[in-house]
């Protein structure tokens, strides 16, 4: 067996002893062999045991009416784009570039203004768009529209963040938790005391989760790892984009639950059925028999695991940064559904991205941490 796939191997099936080098060097192997992101591929159809087609299946970002709402909004994105280029953006010297790819945190098409749309409410910012709502990170990246579009427009800064649908699309979640008790990442709080961005409700939560984690959940988070370590260096190498600044993002903790708590505002409610919520988390945690009193605790350990990720990969690079939105959420009323944010709270992540557009957060004194740590986290900026 090669290093290549021995390394791919040790990820998936031994994903808690995967370290950080272990990543750079898949990465580097990656690069350097003629099928590069196509192993990234293969690693998510392993993870969760489908093949090619199933996987292009699943993804909602171009079916039916979810589909049609994408594709709309991702046009009137694109108009207003030329709209301000042709305005003359690029002359004005603050105006900014932006490129942005992701999900349904970039873009969602309707009722809630999401973060672009937070984004594009500054007059300075052009903002091309081929995020889409409902499509996996992986099929994103596998498909490389980025790639293209990056010499066309040269950015100035590029949004690149998900994962969110890959984890929890079409009853994944359930692959990745089990009733039965599983081999435990970490075995007591004394562990987790050395993060002091975690609060002791954090903590006791990520304990409690522990037996109901399996060993695919990890590897999942390992082939993120890889994925968007080969991205950037990639984009490193091609000596085009040393001022390009890159930001990434990581969720909330949701709450996993069939219907909405905003009942009462109609907007909330129309979203509630087009989305069908609970079909996300709480089907899946209810497919597997996970004790709803835990739920929450899974969820929390989750999207911990996600942003340790982003901030591993971050400190890799100079001109990468993550914005860590951890408590930007804290309670029910803050989420539409299972996987999305009020607008209001949108609106506060969004603040802190444009703090970066602008220049004004790796600056401040208030933050002089941030070019240390290259994390930025919301509820410490707004």
């Amino acid at each position: 067996m090669s290093d290549l796939e021995t390394l791919k191997s040790k990820a998936l099936d031994n994903p808690v002893s995967f370290s950080l080098v272990d990543a750079r060097q898949l990465r580097d192997h990656i690069l350097k062999d003629k099928k590069k992101m196509l192993h990234i591929r293969e690693m998510i159809l392993r993870v969760y045991d489908i093949n090619d087609r199933i996987l292009l299946e699943l993804s909602d970002a171009t079916k039916g009416f979810l589909g049609k709402q994408n594709k709309k909004s991702t046009d009137k994105r694109i108009k207003e784009y030329y709209r301000r280029i042709k305005g003359g953006l690029r002359k004005d010297p603050k105006g900014k570039v932006i490129l942005a790819e992701g999900d349904s945190w970039f873009q969602f098409p309707l009722l809630i203004d999401d973060i672009i749309d937070s984004l594009n409410n500054y007059d300075t910012n052009a903002i091309y768009s081929i995020a889409y709502g409902g499509d996996w990170i992986t099929n994103i990246i596998y498909q490389e529209d980025y790639v293209s579009e990056l010499p066309v427009h040269d950015p100035d800064i590029f949004l690149v963040s998900g994962g969110g649908n890959d984890l929890v699309g079409g009853n994944r979640l359930a692959t990745m938790v089990d009733r039965r008790p599983q081999p435990f990442k970490y075995t007591s709080i004394d562990q987790l005391m050395a993060l002091t961005d975690l609060s002791d409700t954090e903590r006791r939560y990520i304990i409690e989760a522990q037996p109901f984690i399996r060993k695919e959940f990890y590897a999942f988070i390992n082939t993120l790892m890889v994925m968007y370590l080969s991205i950037f260096q990639s984009i490193i190498n091609s000596g085009k984009y040393n001022e390009m600044l890159i930001l990434t993002h990581g969720y909330d903790a949701p709450f996993p639950r069939w219907k909405s708590t905003n009942l009462f505002n109609l907007g909330h409610f129309i979203e509630q059925r087009l989305v069908n919520s609970g079909r996300w988390l709480k089907r899946p945690l209810s497919i597997k028999g996970i004790p709803e009193d835990k739920h929450r605790a899974i969820l929390v350990s989750m999207i911990f695991e996600v942003n340790q990720m982003f901030k591993s990969v971050a400190k890799e690079f100079q001109n990468v940064y993550h914005i860590d939105c951890r408590g930007v959420a804290p309670n029910q009323k803050d989420w539409v559904d299972e996987l999305h944010l009020t607008s209001k709270n949108f609106k506060k992540i969004g603040a802190v991205y444009q703090k970066f557009v602008d220049g004004s957060i790796r600056n401040h004194q208030n933050w002089p941490q941030i070019s240390q740590t290259k994390v930025a986290r919301v509820t410490e900026i707004i």
